[in-house]
């Protein structure tokens, strides 16, 4: 019973996150949608030409750079989401030629074969994709494949976080805290306003 617990892949059953992440795309984006339009439509907009000179200037200046964040966090979301992170070249082995891969590999199916697995260098094998993999790649059970520098898989990207897409992804989550602390900033004022229920200052 232990032994089947120790192998057990609990991924296997969860293929269905493709499909959920597919939804957490479409509510990324809404809720991107929606907060750059109660920043800019509803509440800075209408103050650009209905304020007073100081408060219309302040306004376009709010407006331009929270929609710029927006645009930028946005970009950085979809190249996460569609770029590749990265995986193993076929045939890829960190041995000098063929030859001595094919020994290790041979070697590896012998139960007495002592790999120190303490050793960062030492040849990895994935037994899934039936092939060698590089130090720091590890096998993704919802992609199916190795991926390189693997960090982890994101639901929200749709996608793991690897070699190609970790930078894309770092920048997503750098301009939607800018972007999300700007927001709150800037509807402090106008959200206590609309609970109080006073009109609103230009």
């Amino acid at each position: 019973m232990l032994k089947h617990v120790k192998y057990l892949n609990v991924f296997v059953y969860c293929k269905f996150l493709k499909l959920l992440g597919h939804v957490m795309v479409l509510l990324v984006l809404s809720i991107i949608g929606f907060t750059w339009y109660a920043v800019v439509p509803a509440v800075y907009g209408p103050m650009m030409v209905s304020g007073s000179t100081g408060a219309a200037v302040g306004s376009a200046i709010i407006v331009v750079v929270f929609s710029l964040l927006v645009i930028m966090l946005t970009w950085s979301y979809f190249a996460a989401v569609v770029t590749d992170p990265g995986q193993v070249a076929a045939g890829w082995h960190p041995f000098p030629d063929d030859a001595t891969a094919a020994r290790e590999l041979e070697a590896l199916q012998y139960a007495d074969y002592y790999i120190d697995r303490r050793d960062p260098r030492r040849p990895r094998f994935c037994k899934r994709c039936k092939a060698w993999k590089p130090e720091r790649a590890h096998h993704c059970s919802v992609s199916g494949h190795c991926v390189l520098k693997m960090d982890h898989y994101c639901i929200w990207v749709v996608n793991c976080v690897g070699l190609l897409n970790y930078r894309f992804f770092l920048q997503f989550l750098v301009y939607t805290f800018i972007a999300s602390m700007m927001a709150i900033a800037c509807l402090i004022k106008p959200m206590l306003t609309f609970f109080q229920g006073t009109p609103a200052s230009g």
